[in-house]
């Protein structure tokens, strides 16, 4: 139990699937407001960013804790608590797994393209994996844009493909450079770093 997460009721297991029952968290997804507030708006406030981003790292602190990773870590899975407008609710857990502090394996599919850290398209995951998603979030707040394209979650892996789509920084990231304080910009290097 915790305000960060939805109250978990129970989980239902059929022959093929397991049905996870929380409470209904009323809200607004925080990719829907930054989609709002980016057409007004060229980039959202800094301090803004790392306010709603420490109320994200706070939900996944408290899922880890607990002995899970997420693996689905998305703008679309906060909702914006309607009391505090930064603070945020983590949802939609039918991805996370139970995880050791090793490199785990899995068969199923994990994520969401764009937002995945580059051992999950192999089939891997670990805490910080649910970091890569995170620094995702943080990135596309304070840019108005992915750091990454989208690379499919299905079909043959290409480990030297992937390394070169997931290098931080490309010259597309050095752009925002400037922009961004530098004690960010080397934290976000920490957070993409593709070896978990």
């Amino acid at each position: 139990k915790s305000p960060r997460l939805p109250n978990f009721r129970a989980m239902i297991r059929t022959d093929e699937q397991f049905h996870i029952i929380t409470d209904y968290v009323d809200g607004q997804e925080l990719f829907e407001w930054i989609s709002g507030y980016l057409e007004e708006n060229e980039m959202i406030e800094y301090e803004a960013v790392g306010e709603i981003v420490g109320s994200m790292a706070s939900c996944i602190k408290k899922l880890h804790d607990g002995g899970f990773v997420h693996l689905d870590i998305k703008l679309e899975n906060f909702i914006l608590n309607r009391t505090d407008p930064y603070e945020v609710i983590l949802i939609d857990f039918g991805s996370a797994l139970p995880y050791s502090h090793k490199l785990e394996s899995t068969a199923q599919l994990l994520g969401t393209r764009g937002y995945s850290a580059a051992e999950t398209y192999e089939g891997l995951y670990h805490p910080t994996s649910d970091v890569w998603s995170l620094a995702v979030c943080a990135w596309t707040m304070l840019t108005g844009h992915p750091p990454f394209h989208s690379y499919p979650l299905s079909g043959a892996y290409d480990r030297q493909a992937a390394s070169q789509r997931f290098s931080f920084p490309n010259q597309c990231h050095l752009e925002y450079k400037s922009k961004i304080p530098k004690s960010t910009f080397d934290l976000f290097m920490r957070m993409f770093h593709q070896d978990p």
